[in-house]
């Protein structure tokens, strides 16, 4: 956040898989950034018809703005988008998550690709939450060290820490433990 902030426009990409935490960490950011940063939030479907700009909708719809302006083209979506996103990083730098990606239409994926380009020296972040299978569509978001965090299974110490903070009973500890596999959402 803070290079965007700084530098301008980067595309930052939270993989792991389902229950991991991306939401989670995401929400921690937003909650640590609040007043000091603008954000819109978007979740792409896992399926339907007309899902490709839906995400984008929603974001319209977080900044209050007016979404007639994407009833266009692919082209006037995308303008649309990046106006809005600049016009909102005016004031004060902009978080725009972007949820499920790995359930994106490849439209979508592209215009995410074209903000962090387009966007230049704009302070926005472009957080994109996906599933590992993110790698298969978009293998360059993932292959950038410093703009990927994989988040991994919790180690067993870790998984019984958790468990002792949500005061699971002893008798099914170790149980817990050894299904959910070390995912937070199983444990909780």
């Amino acid at each position: 956040y803070r290079e965007a902030a700084s530098s301008g426009v980067r595309l930052v990409t939270i993989v792991g898989d389902s229950g991991i935490g991306k939401s989670r960490l995401a929400g921690e950011l937003i909650r640590v950034l609040a007043g000091e940063a603008g954000v819109v939030v978007a979740s792409c479907p896992p399926y339907g018809e007309g899902t490709t700009f839906s995400p984008i909708r929603e974001a319209f719809r977080h900044a209050g703005r007016d979404e007639s302006v994407l009833e266009g083209s692919s082209y006037e979506v995308f303008a649309a988008t990046r106006s809005l996103f600049e016009e909102l990083a005016v004031e004060r730098p902009l978080v725009a998550v972007f949820d499920d990606v790995h359930w994106a239409e490849e439209t979508l994926l592209d215009l995410i690709e074209h903000l962090s380009v387009r966007l230049g020296s704009a302070p926005v972040l472009l957080l994109c939450l996906a599933r590992p299978e993110l790698a298969e569509r978009r293998p360059q978001w993932l292959s950038r060290p410093e703009a990927t965090l994989t988040l991994e299974a919790l180690s067993a110490l870790d998984a019984h820490g958790l468990l002792d903070a949500l005061d699971a009973p002893a008798a099914v500890r170790e149980r817990i433990a050894e299904l959910a596999e070390g995912n937070p959402l199983f444990i909780e």
